[in-house]
């Protein structure tokens, strides 16, 4: 699932701001990511070269509404990480080289792809897109849950660049 932005900056800024760790700390999930699912605190790692590995740990549930705070997901920290394995002029791919979120038992990342090109000289677009295999049965219902979850979180990881704005 894929989310597109056009932002006011250049390719160029667009590189430093995917090199750089992701606000976490002052863009919060917001609609569906809000209701339970562990809150991304920090974002450890930077660069854009080959090699490189970006680690996003997260909150356990302490923070959810009582409800919903036993859900089997628990309340310890939980972290994923993910190296480039690929760069182009306009894009990156990075894979998982360890997931031990909650969201592990519901998918397994298979990559990330960010791409960006320039629309004029001070505007950028930018798609950030999450592919995945899904772990839950049956298809017809988790399904639909996980695209909508995937889409939401490749909005905010957009959201959540730090463009220097």
């Amino acid at each position: 699932m894929a989310a597109h932005r056009t932002v006011a900056a250049t390719p160029d800024e667009v590189i430093a701001a995917l090199s750089r760790p992701l606000r976490f700390a002052q863009v919060a999930p917001t609609g569906v990511l809000a209701l339970g699912f562990p809150r991304p605190r920090m974002d450890h790692g930077s660069g854009l070269a080959v090699g490189d590995r970006r680690t996003v740990l997260f909150d356990g549930a302490h923070h959810r509404p009582s409800f919903i705070a036993a859900h089997h997901w628990g309340e310890a920290p939980s972290q994923v990480e993910f190296e480039v394995v690929e760069r182009g002029p306009n894009s990156v791919r990075m894979r998982l080289v360890s997931d031990t979120t909650p969201l592990a038992t519901w998918l397994t990342w298979r990559s990330v792809d960010i791409s960006w090109h320039s629309v004029d000289p001070g505007h950028t677009a930018i798609s950030w897109a999450l592919r995945y295999t899904r772990r839950l049965a049956p298809a017809w219902y988790f399904g639909p849950i996980e695209r909508v979850v995937a889409q939401r979180a490749a909005a905010y990881l957009l959201d959540a660049l730090d463009l220097g704005s």
